[in-house]
């Protein structure tokens, strides 16, 4: 299991909240130990970041034999599209907002 703080943690995995990351990510294999305080992991290539890392973030993995699925990622689509057209009755509302440098509008809409 692979410990990465949050902002590193983020780098590799986009897309999801910091909030919602998980502690550590894994189970991972091992490939070979690089000197004393150092493994070799195998990585997924989209990460695409060096695979050798100090023993301090790693943590080794048990497996649990009553639950089978602990070692498998539950990862949960937040970003899922509504089916269908959408219908505005009435703007009840509307409001400006800064993004970094870019303004956009946001709508209160039943």
């Amino acid at each position: 299991m692979l410990n990465l703080p949050d902002q590193r943690q983020s780098r590799y995995l986009r897309g999801q909240d910091g909030k919602l990351l998980q502690k550590y990510i894994g189970p991972l294999m091992i490939l070979k130990r690089i000197g004393k305080v150092a493994y070799k992991v195998e990585i997924p290539t989209r990460w695409k970041v060096y695979p050798v890392f100090h023993i301090g973030i790693l943590k080794p993995y048990h497996e649990d034999m009553e639950d089978s699925t602990r070692g498998q990622s539950r990862k949960i689509h937040l970003h899922a599209k509504a089916k269908g057209k959408r219908v505005v009755e009435a703007i009840l509302d509307d409001r400006v907002c800064k993004n970094s440098r870019k303004y956009h509008k946001k709508y209160l809409v039943k």
